[in-house]
């Protein structure tokens, strides 16, 4: 499905010309943004239309080597959960959750994953869940209290470092990763006011 057919699709006037101006920027290959970012806007804006499957298509084109295919899986995790297929949601939640991403995920992802347990009644999981939770983001929720309290850490400074030399994924930071916010690379305002202190 083409997000141009969504142009046919009863849309208020302002996602009307949202949906015009990405099916241009989808098929351009001239675009100042990022291709996946344009793609992620584009489900999102079918996902909030309720076109949740038109949705799903566009979730599934971003790549695993793009710096949003954690985001784009965590909402197409939400979709299933809105479309009432929570297996589906549980299936996307069991590749996220190995411990090795634990970096990228969010935890709304868990909320997500307890919630989807819940709806197929396997109550153990659940409580499982909530136990994985605490272990996943206590040392997290630490590290970023002290950045709040101090103004840095060994991790920020790192991160810092990397963002004088210029753009940086979450994954080039190694264990790092693990004490900062999940969306940091993508920072755009804190990567302007590295760039202006470097000029």
């Amino acid at each position: 499905l083409e997000l141009q057919m969504t142009l046919n699709l009863p849309l208020n006037e302002k996602k009307g010309k949202a949906v015009k101006v990405l099916a241009h920027l989808v098929k351009s290959s001239q675009n100042v943004i990022s291709q996946n970012l344009i793609i992620m806007t584009a489900a999102r804006l079918l996902y909030e239309s309720g076109y949740l499957d038109a949705a799903l298509q566009y979730y599934n084109k971003i790549p695993k080597s793009s710096e949003y295919w954690f985001i784009a899986q965590e909402e197409k995790a939400w979709t299933y959960m809105r479309k009432g297929q929570p297996q589906d949601t549980l299936a996307v939640a069991q590749s996220l959750l190995v411990h090795e991403f634990t970096p990228h995920v969010d935890p709304e992802m868990m909320f997500l994953t307890s919630l989807a347990q819940l709806k197929v009644c396997d109550y153990e999981a659940v409580a499982k869940t909530i136990l994985d939770f605490k272990r996943r983001f206590q040392q997290r929720a630490k590290s970023l209290l002290t950045i709040v309290n101090n103004g840095a850490t060994p991790a920020s400074n790192q991160l810092l470092q990397a963002l004088r030399k210029g753009r940086v994924r979450l994954l080039d930071l190694g264990p790092a990763a693990l004490e900062l916010p999940s969306y940091v690379s993508r920072d755009e305002v804190l990567l302007g006011f590295v760039e202006t202190q470097e000029a």
